[in-house]
């Protein structure tokens, strides 16, 4: 038997593109469809959704019983304050253990909570309803600061590190600022207050160097100033070998500066005064990055160039961190990072607030 062949033709080159390409969009929907990271992400959203809806409900509950919540919780998104895990009390977080068992079977812990502390949840109100939030919900927000002060306080001398380090500040009894002050996300702040004749100033003060050696750091805050001043911290420290950092403003005009050893000036970002007005609330953030040996200074949407810090770490020894020295003006929420920022994570903290 003869076989012919002649009619049995192979793929042409079109064929074989076509087909090629056809397999590479199959296979990046499948990609994208079954990509783990990103399951396990929408997994603990999932997780998070739930439990927010359930100590909300625990919340409720409770009040509706017993005409008040089991712990403080103030008024206003920005007076959100972290849930502490059930078992655990501290001045940097509420308690709600009452609502176990009756109302909620234990209290929730955020999946990507690693501390011993708090839940990963906070939670406020408005008008007597409770509400809950999940910060590391779509885990875009960085919450791995290592201090963050609220100015939730409506009086005292202490101002409460609201991380879990326990970075508190103090203010001397005739130097304390305004408590309770409107903030940027209907929340409190405080309202710092200078005078220069005669001089006086409201200030915090810590003899701890909170970013103690670090190559890199990120200061983020919500400020607004009253009015043009020469000079004014949001936030300072002093080293005994001069790497300083200071963050506010001189000679009324933003800036971040580096002092190094010998008291030279390194670096300092500046923005203008028609950037940061005044009587109006500003996100600013300074990023250092000692592996680039630059700084950063951010305000609002603007991003100033990248300019040479002259050292790689912050001061190691020093004698005194200050907040608010010389401000003239009102603080809200300001963080304190170990690490350097990105730009999309500076947006994020931004994208909070402040609410119209």
């Amino acid at each position: 038997m003869k076989i012919s062949f002649k009619d049995h033709r192979g793929f042409t080159l079109l064929e074989l593109l076509l087909v090629i390409g056809v397999i590479g969009i199959l296979s990046s929907i499948v990609v994208v469809a079954v990509n783990p990271t990103e399951q396990l992400r929408k997994a603990r959203d999932t997780q998070r959704t739930n439990e927010v809806g359930q100590i909300q409900k625990a919340l409720e509950q409770y009040y509706v019983k017993n005409n008040s919540f089991p712990a403080t919780v103030l008024p206003g998104w920005g007076n959100a304050y972290p849930i502490c895990q059930q078992g655990q009390t501290d001045d940097s977080c509420i308690n709600i253990d009452s609502l176990v068992p009756d109302y909620i079977s234990e209290i929730p812990i955020d999946p990507s909570e690693t501390g011993t502390l708090h839940t990963g949840y906070e939670a406020y109100e408005d008008s007597g309803r409770p509400f809950v939030l999940a910060p590391n919900l779509g885990e875009t927000l960085p919450t791995d600061y290592i201090a963050r002060w609220r100015f939730m306080e409506t009086g005292g001398t202490t101002l409460i590190d609201s991380s879990e380090n326990g970075n508190n500040l103090t203010c001397a009894t005739t130097r304390c600022p305004v408590y309770g002050e409107l903030g940027y996300l209907d929340g409190y702040a405080a309202k710092f207050e200078s005078t220069v004749v005669p001089s006086t100033y409201d200030y915090f003060y810590s003899y701890e160097n909170i970013v103690d050696g670090a190559t890199e750091a990120t200061f983020c805050s919500w400020a607004q100033r009253f009015d043009l001043r020469q000079s004014g911290s949001i936030f300072r420290h002093w080293a005994t070998d001069y790497r300083n950092y200071y963050f506010g403003y001189q000679y009324n005009t933003l800036v971040y500066a580096l002092t190094g050893p010998g008291g030279a000036t390194y670096t300092t970002p500046r923005v203008s005064d028609s950037i940061f007005g005044f009587n109006t609330w500003h996100h600013i953030c300074v990023v250092f990055d000692g592996e680039t040996n630059t700084s950063v200074l951010h305000v609002d949407e603007t991003k100033n160039e990248d300019y040479q810090a002259g050292f790689n770490a912050l001061g190691p020894t020093g004698t005194t961190t200050y907040l608010g020295l010389h401000w003239n003006g009102l603080i809200d929420d300001l963080r304190i990072y170990n690490r350097a920022l990105s730009a999309e994570e500076i947006q994020a903290l931004r994208g909070e607030g402040p609410r119209e």
